[in-house]
């Protein structure tokens, strides 16, 4: 099936002219000389009795490729590996209203969703930089090289943001639940670093997962 025609019910947040190709083996040219390309592993498919793809990201900064697995009322993302640039990052999230020159480093990044079950594992580091919101005329606020560890909790998958000169401290705390939830724990000392958040206590926003997704 072209993915074209595939998407002609689903709201995306890019042209549908930018895709091309079959819903097996396709790609979506992105904003920023960015391509996100996929395409099914027929034996890997068989074997697992499974859809399984492989994705590349390649662009301006980035590349980095993935696995994705498919079951009934199971789904497995990773391992994800490589360099991820944050102007794919805008490529893929336009409305995002913070713009950063920075770049992520993912390694053996794995996130497992079955049907009461939620599994983090792997990490990803950024380089420092600085962030600012887009369109505003004050000065960017520097940004120190970070880490963020996927595990799992008791609630279900966990990733915990720090810098990487103190690992100790949280700046943000995320958690996917087995219900569905997303539960973002914003430090103090997190807030303290993007532009506009008040830093004067830690604070949480629990919202679903469905909320986030295009």
């Amino acid at each position: 099936m072209p993915i074209r025609f595939a998407a002609q019910h689903v709201d995306l947040t890019f042209p549908k002219e930018q895709l091309s190709g079959t819903i097996w083996n396709g790609l979506v040219a992105l904003d920023g000389d960015h391509v996100l390309q996929w395409q099914v592993d027929e034996g890997a498919s068989l074997r697992g009795l499974a859809i399984v793809i492989d994705w590349t990201l390649t662009g301006r900064g980035s590349d980095i490729d993935g696995r994705a697995a498919l079951r009934p009322r199971k789904a497995t993302l990773g391992p994800i590996n490589g360099d991820l640039d944050w102007t794919a990052i805008r490529s893929l999230m336009p409305d995002l209203p913070i713009g950063c020159d920075i770049t992520a480093s993912l390694n053996a990044v794995e996130v497992q969703i079955g049907a009461n079950d939620r599994k983090g594992a792997g990490n990803i580091t950024t380089t420092a930089g600085e962030c600012a919101r887009i369109g505003s005329i004050d000065t960017p606020t520097p940004a120190p090289a970070m880490i963020v560890a996927l595990g799992t909790s008791q609630d279900g998958a966990e990733a915990v943001l720090t810098t990487q000169a103190d690992r100790a401290t949280p700046l943000l705390t995320a958690r996917l639940t087995g219900a569905d939830r997303v539960v973002l724990t914003i430090h103090r000392a997190g807030a303290a670093l993007v532009p506009g958040l008040p830093d004067s206590a830690d604070s949480e926003l629990d919202l679903p997962l469905s909320a986030l997704l295009p």
